[in-house]
Parts: C-alpha cells; sequence; structure tokens
C-alpha cells in the first residue's frame, strides 16, 4: 500500500494544481513562458523521482552484495 505524509500529500497537491493551473493559462494565452513553466513542473519532480530510483537501486545492489559476501 502506498504510504504518504502531510507533507508529501501537499507537496503532490501544490505540483499538480501547479501543472493544471500552467497548462489552463497556456491554453487559454498561448505564452512560451507558460510553456517553460509547465515543462519544468512537470519534467524536474520526475527526473528527480528517475534519480530516486537509480540511486535507491545502486544502494539496494550494493547491500545485497554486501550481504551475499557476509554469509559465504
Amino acid at each position: 500500500m502506498l504510504e504518504i505524509n502531510l507533507f508529501e500529500a501537499i507537496f503532490l497537491f501544490v505540483w499538480l494544481a501547479v501543472i493544471v493551473m500552467t497548462a489552463w493559462n497556456l491554453w487559454m494565452e498561448r505564452s512560451f513562458k507558460n510553456l517553460v513553466v509547465l515543462l519544468a513542473s512537470a519534467i524536474i519532480p520526475v527526473l528527480g523521482t528517475v534519480v530516486g530510483i537509480v540511486v535507491g537501486g545502486l544502494e539496494w545492489a550494493r547491500r545485497v552484495k554486501a550481504h551475499r559476501e557476509s554469509k559465504a
């Protein structure tokens, strides 16, 4: 089950609100600045998540390797 705390819930809500409001503003005004904000608000958290998964996976692999070596 996915567990999130209050801070994460607020952060996700604000992040989604920024994306929706920027997309709406971009749709209404066709502004390049709004497109940049939309792309930044959508891409930066996704990149952060990917980096977190990669770093976490590498850390997990290091621990598994150390655990296997300690058993042998």
